[in-house]
């Protein structure tokens, strides 16, 4: 289980999540990191506007939206790392293409 990719990127989808989410409310009044956290934070943002193109919509609306931005922010970041974690495991198994089977002959 621990060494599935799945499993590693969900983690660090949720991690990254949690930091962007804890680096909204801790660093908001820093303009620099403010703005690092909004475009870290694009991506959902942009999935979430696919379904609500008009901005807010009125009432508890605004609720439901940023809740889907935060889930879509996951869903992005759990793709991307586990794409990352993807990546570097097809290169490591290029550099030894031969150590998961016996080469020798019978």
């Amino acid at each position: 289980m621990f060494r599935s990719k799945i499993f590693w990127g969900s983690v660090l989808g949720v991690v990254t999540s949690v930091l962007l989410f804890e680096g909204r409310i801790k660093l908001g009044y820093n303009p620099l990191w403010r703005r690092v956290t909004e475009v870290l934070t694009l991506p959902g943002t942009r999935f979430a506007n696919a379904i609500f193109p008009s901005g807010v919509p009125d009432g508890g609306w605004g609720q439901v939206w940023s809740g889907l931005a935060i889930a879509c922010n996951l869903l992005v970041y759990a793709f991307f790392w586990f794409g990352c974690i993807w990546i570097v495991s097809y290169f490591r198994e290029r550099q030894h293409p031969y150590d998961r089977q016996s080469t020798l002959i019978s």
